[in-house]
């Protein structure tokens, strides 16, 4: 398998070594403290000879199978950085725990972590990323959240490696009309998800829909809804020319098969990524998915020719213990990169505390993964990418194909949440 080096704009001396400095030394394990001659300071998660990072994920509740590949995502990184050497003469570890998507307990599995990690790799599910935010900050705990609400931008210790869903969807619904799909005066029908995500989503498809001639009807859900009956017949009245789905997959699934017994089976099905996952194409909808559905996202498929998406396909087998591939083990993938990059700049700097950690994070700039857009963490109240691209379920490994490469709509300039 051939190692894969992300590229970074030279904006930083710092940033831009991927030399990993076995010459780091011995270093003490105290919190706060300086290691020997040569060595750099440390505080949480590093000890002589490994590096640990944090993974607080929803392996078994909305998100379990989704979870489960971005976490293959991560072991893949990890692995290949230890085969490597590690960084800063460390081995990297990964302590993953399953929080559920239960605000409580993910606040006790971070309790319980947070003085033994260095960062955080994985935090996935809008609710518990927005109950830990608070904590994060005050912690400096350097985190990437596996997910792309506006709500989480403004807080320098946490990154988003991708476009909003707000922007996801103004680029979407700009693709439905160009194509088409839409046009003037018809209306968009959405159910989206309580909380960041799918509110998120909607403020976006709502400017999107108005700046466009269209109407738009939303429709609420909670994030474990198992009947969505109701919010379906009210789009079907309001006479819906598309639904956008913003929820979980299973929540999908329920949209899909319900749109054909309800006279809409012939309109397009837009979703942003997390709303997606190949396992629906096993499902009594499948038919429904593969006629209609698109996926708005700043990540590319699974299955593809880049570097990113050749290395990630021939480790998954290995690493994710039975689970189905999707395209989310990429992101796993590059949200582990781009931790690493900002602990390879820490060392360099001669400081792998949180804090000297958090700050490299923020001096990533032009940052190439080929399989986003181009990324910049820079300034952390701006998106760090506004294009998107679409793709469609295919029957192929991660169960996508794409259909339309990177791209933003005018409409972002008008744009002010």
């Amino acid at each position: 398998m051939r190692k894969r080096t992300i590229r970074i704009a030279a904006a930083s001396a710092a940033v831009l070594s991927t030399v990993l400095l076995a010459a780091c030394g011995t270093r003490s394990t105290s919190p706060g403290s300086d290691a020997g001659s040569g060595g750099v300071k440390t505080d949480f998660g590093v000890t002589q000879d490994t590096i640990t990072l944090g993974v607080l994920s929803d392996f078994s509740v909305v998100y379990g199978p989704l979870a489960k590949t971005v976490y293959a995502g991560n072991q893949i990184w990890a692995d290949e950085v230890n085969k490597d050497g590690g960084i800063c003469g460390r081995r990297i570890k990964l302590d993953a725990q399953d929080q559920k998507m239960d605000t409580q307990l993910a606040n006790t599995e971070y309790a319980s972590m947070k003085s033994n990690v260095l960062g955080i790799v994985q935090l996935l599910g809008s609710p518990v990323i927005s109950s830990l935010l608070p904590q994060i900050k005050a912690d400096h705990m350097p985190t990437v959240a596996n997910g792309w609400s506006r709500g989480y931008l403004g807080t320098p210790e946490l990154a988003v490696a991708g476009t909003t869903y707000d922007l996801d969807e103004v680029n979407g619904v700009q693709y439905l009309v160009d194509e088409g799909k839409l046009k003037a005066g018809d209306t968009v029908g959405q159910i989206y998800m309580a909380g960041d995500f799918g509110e998120n989503a909607a403020a976006g498809a709502k400017y999107a829909a108005g700046k466009l001639g269209l109407k738009y009807v939303g429709k609420k859900v909670d994030a474990t809804a198992t009947d969505i009956s109701a919010e379906m017949a009210a789009l079907k009245a309001a006479g819906v020319r598309t639904i956008l789905v913003s929820t979980g997959p299973k929540q999908t699934a329920m949209v899909a098969s319900q749109a054909p017994s309800l006279g809409l089976g012939d309109i397009p099905l837009l979703v942003n990524a997390p709303s997606y996952d190949p396992s629906l194409l096993a499902s009594p909808a499948a038919e429904e998915i593969l006629k209609n559905l698109l996926v708005v996202t700043s990540l590319r498929p699974f299955a593809g020719d880049s570097d990113t998406q050749k290395t990630v396909a021939a480790a998954f087998d290995r690493v994710a213990d039975g689970s189905t591939p999707t395209q989310h083990a990429l992101i796993g993938y590059v949200n582990a990169q781009v931790m690493g990059e900002a602990i390879k700049a820490a060392c360099d700097a001669g400081d792998l505390t949180r804090a000297s950690v958090a700050t490299q994070l923020r001096k990533l700039s032009g940052v190439e993964t080929d399989v986003t857009p181009t990324l910049d963490f820079a300034d952390p109240a701006k998106p760090a990418s506004t294009q998107s691209l679409i793709l469609k379920p295919a029957k192929n490994d991660g169960g996508l194909k794409q259909v339309k490469d990177f791209f933003a709509s005018d409409l972002q300039a008008g744009y002010h949440p």
